[in-house]
């Protein structure tokens, strides 16, 4: 006789992998609002606190440290990311990091430390905690349902961070020449650590890109590969050439203050975060009734508009006219930063989003802000007439042509798309 058959198991259900738990809305702000105060503590005193040792000349390379780490650490730990590198791990270790080298640098420039030192442990910090805002960014968008309504108003809270981290050096510990603020910015980060390691994600998503990690890889392979397609092309070029005449703002305009006699120029450029934490507000109905097109003509037009009105009050004695400028400062920032990182969230395929933000920061923090200390070094220079002094009317008159001449090359070439399938996105 025949075996009877054997009973065969039956087969289990394939189960989908589960996602990892979203972190409440409010962890989110609270995380980018420490995170803006962290720059602010010792950015906003680092001038005047060379200045009280005796170290200007070391000035420069302080301001250079956060583009020079662009240059090179967003690129590396978007990679990792993408590859699939738990996000609470990944910038809980950046901002443990970059504390500690913080504080360590200020409490040995309090005790005798020299200009070659602090310059360096700022440079390496920056190698820490720069890559921190594309990954924080991608982090971020990648838990929201509906990135142009929320985004915005979680990134608010990063404004607030840096308005009260400038507030707490001069009110609070009194140390606009005190290196109490580096290292007040240090305890800051290496305390973020813990609850970015605790309330972040604690498995990546799954990696694009698997096999052996070549240095073509670790160099952002995929994301400069986004660079054939013409709208992507068209937002990473855009931002690179944006960002250098944009980086004269803070150094520049404090300059102009003084010289039409504000006393407090340091209190009148705070009227710039005041404007960008009233778009943030506005940002969720605009970016769902607002092409992006015209997101970004609204912020290069801000930008030509503000240095034009520079160059007028320069030219009038009015800095009633310098405060309109500052005041745009939020809507361009806001009109074109923030539009095109919910675009690149949007319109970027999801196992390469982390190096799309990273090569951003690097565009725009990194390598645009480079050319722009070197564009504006020269152009003060071509500017400068003998013992007059410099021409603020031709300084900012030329800097206004490129965001103008860039709103041509938009309005020419930007053919976008229509809104994207289930996002709301306006291409």
């Amino acid at each position: 006789m025949p075996a009877p058959d054997e009973a065969q198991p039956e087969p289990q259900p394939q189960l989908p992998p589960q996602p990892s738990p979203r972190t409440p809305r409010w962890q989110l702000g609270f995380l980018f609002f420490w995170q803006g105060a962290v720059p602010a503590l010792w950015m906003l005193a680092i001038g005047n606190i060379l200045r009280e040792k005796h170290l200007s000349h070391w000035l420069m390379w302080a301001n250079a440290a956060p583009p020079l780490a662009s240059l090179i650490s967003p690129m590396f730990t978007g990679v990792l990311a993408d590859r699939g590198m738990a996000p609470n791990r990944l910038l809980g270790g950046l901002f443990a990091g970059a504390g500690v080298l913080l504080w360590a640098g200020f409490y040995l420039l309090g005790h005798g430390g020299g200009g070659g030192m602090i310059a360096g442990f700022l440079i390496a910090q920056a190698l820490f905690f720069q890559p921190t805002w594309s990954l924080m960014a991608s982090v971020i968008l990648g838990q929201l349902d509906n990135a142009p309504r929320e985004y915005p108003l979680i990134r608010l809270w990063a404004t607030l961070g840096w308005m009260l981290g400038g507030c707490a050096v001069s009110f609070g510990l009194h140390a606009d020449s005190s290196p109490l603020a580096g290292m007040a910015a240090g305890a800051t980060a290496l305390c973020l650590a813990l609850p970015t390691y605790l309330w972040l994600p604690h498995t990546g998503h799954v990696a694009a890109v698997t096999g052996p990690r070549t240095w073509s890889h670790w160099l952002g392979r995929e994301a400069w590969g986004l660079l054939r397609d013409r709208d992507h092309r068209m937002v990473f070029v855009l931002s690179f050439l944006f960002s250098a005449p944009m980086i004269a703002f803070y150094p520049y305009t404090q300059q102009l203050l003084t010289a039409l006699g504000d006393v407090q120029p340091a209190a009148s450029l705070s009227a710039a975060q005041i404007t960008e934490v009233v778009m943030m507000f506005l940002m969720p109905r605009l970016l769902v009734s607002v092409r992006l097109k015209w997101m970004v003509l609204i912020g290069l037009g801000c930008g030509a508009l503000r240095y034009g009105l520079f160059a007028l009050g320069a030219q009038t004695g009015s800095r009633t006219l310098v405060m309109a400028g500052i005041m745009l400062h939020g809507v361009l920032f806001a009109s074109f930063y923030i539009s095109t990182q919910i675009y690149l969230e949007q319109r970027v395929p999801r196992g390469v989003r982390a190096q799309a933000q990273a090569f951003q920061t690097f565009l725009t923090a990194g390598a645009g802000a480079l050319a722009g200390v070197g564009l504006c070094w020269l152009w003060e220079r071509l500017s400068t007439a003998g013992a007059g002094g410099l021409d603020w009317v031709k300084f900012w008159s030329g800097l206004a042509l490129v965001p103008a001449l860039l709103m041509g090359w938009v309005c020419l070439g930007w053919k976008g798309r229509g809104p994207a399938q289930g996002s709301g996105e306006n291409a």
